[in-house]
């Protein structure tokens, strides 16, 4: 089985934790963030490509030392 990098936001108001990861469409997830680019209304496109650039940076900015927050917009 491969493994999967899926960061986890904290703090955030009713939830224990949501994590961001990939997925192609609402099936794939339970409320949580997923990466892509809607193209197809319901569907994602590029899922991988986006959580691979996200994981990179992500683990880039541990590595360093640097904090890493998420702003929702």
């Amino acid at each position: 089985k491969q493994k999967c990098y899926a960061p986890m936001l904290l703090r955030v108001g009713g939830f224990t934790g949501i994590l961001i990861h990939n997925g192609m469409t609402a099936d794939h997830s339970e409320g949580c963030i997923l990466l892509g680019k809607n193209n197809v209304l319901g569907r994602l496109d590029g899922d991988r490509i986006y959580m691979d650039a996200l994981a990179a940076r992500v683990l880039a900015c541990q590595k360093t030392g640097e904090k890493v927050t998420v702003e929702v917009v």
